[in-house]
């Protein structure tokens, strides 16, 4: 009884140890899951792995290879017709921090990147099952992104991610801007 007693008074009466947050030479590797659509989450999203390198002053450079979703409907003379988009990408940029406490905690940045990669448009196939033709194409895409992160520490190792941003990819014949929210975590090697 007297452990669990001890146990308990651990949990709620331990002191706080902070280490170097942020601290130059500093790796991670984050996931992120996001929604690219408001209207139907679940079926348009997007899923993000990469990895960080942290620089001076807080700014970290970071790569990462990206999945997005996206369910487009068709709408047809007897029934709604699903067109599924798909694009595969690779980022790199860097992310400046702009706020934060003291101790680093929670921290606001701002991230910059270029993107490459390949969007394809109903797996290849042109012909609907009504026989209407899709007259876009699949393609390589390029172009910038942006995005606003909040990131909060959990701990010395985990910090739980929030972010808003937007991509612009040239070389499509859908919508070049294509904004975004997601969460995510990140571990600190």
């Amino acid at each position: 009884m007297r452990f669990y007693i001890f146990l308990i008074s651990c949990m709620f009466c331990r002191g706080v140890v902070d280490g170097q947050r942020l601290a130059p030479g500093q790796k991670a590797i984050e996931a992120n899951w996001g929604a690219s659509s408001m209207k139907s989450p679940g079926q348009s999203y997007y899923l993000e792995a990469g990895f960080n390198s942290i620089g001076r002053h807080c700014n970290y450079w970071f790569w990462s290879g990206e999945y997005s979703r996206r369910l487009s409907t068709y709408v047809s003379h007897d029934k709604d017709i699903d067109v599924l988009l798909e694009t595969y990408t690779v980022q790199g940029g860097r992310s400046f921090y702009l706020l934060g406490d003291f101790r680093r905690s929670v921290t606001l940045n701002l991230g910059v990147w270029a993107v490459g990669g390949y969007e394809a448009i109903n797996k290849g196939n042109k012909l609907l099952p009504d026989g209407a033709v899709i007259n876009n194409e699949s393609a390589f895409v390029y172009g910038a992104g942006g995005r606003l992160s909040l990131e909060a520490y959990l701990s010395n190792r985990f910090v739980l991610l929030l972010r808003g941003g937007a991509n612009v990819l040239l070389g499509t014949s859908l919508r070049q801007c294509r904004p975004g929210t997601s969460g995510g975590v990140r571990f600190n090697l």
